[in-house]
């Protein structure tokens, strides 16, 4: 074996045995040193439309709550309970109701947007229930 194929080997041998490393993606700085939260600007128009629909929404989710407890007293008034289904119904409203009014004060549109659209459907039940 000659020496000029000795060198690439070792040398060949030296840069299979040292460990890759991808190159490190460092955060973007603000103008005052720290580094640059990965957070999108909210869409001022996508979050008054979205708004708007949970305005709606929630005077009609209103409405239909009051009615339901209504509802619920008078028949424990009899000795009764409300239907479980329209009981579950009111209550997954009032959870997606919350938890859109929380995502919009956080001004996470996307968030919103999916409670309200979960929300909907068991205003829908609940309206149809009372016959509205």
């Amino acid at each position: 074996m000659n020496s000029a194929s000795s060198v690439v080997s070792s040398d060949t041998l030296k840069s299979q045995s040292q460990p890759q490393t991808a190159p490190q993606q460092i955060p973007a700085q603000q103008a005052d040193g720290s580094a640059a939260p990965n957070v999108q600007p909210p869409d001022s128009a996508a979050l008054d439309e979205i708004e708007h629909q949970m305005d709606l929404l929630s005077s009609r989710a209103s409405t239909v709550s009051g009615s339901i407890e209504k509802l619920r007293t008078e028949q424990n008034a009899q000795g009764y309970n409300l239907r479980g289904d329209i009981s579950a119904a009111a209550d997954r409203m009032a959870t997606y109701m919350n938890k859109a009014q929380q995502a919009l004060q956080n001004q996470d549109a996307k968030n919103a947007k999916r409670y309200i659209d979960l929300a909907e459907p068991e205003v829908e039940r609940l309206e149809k229930f009372l016959g509205r």
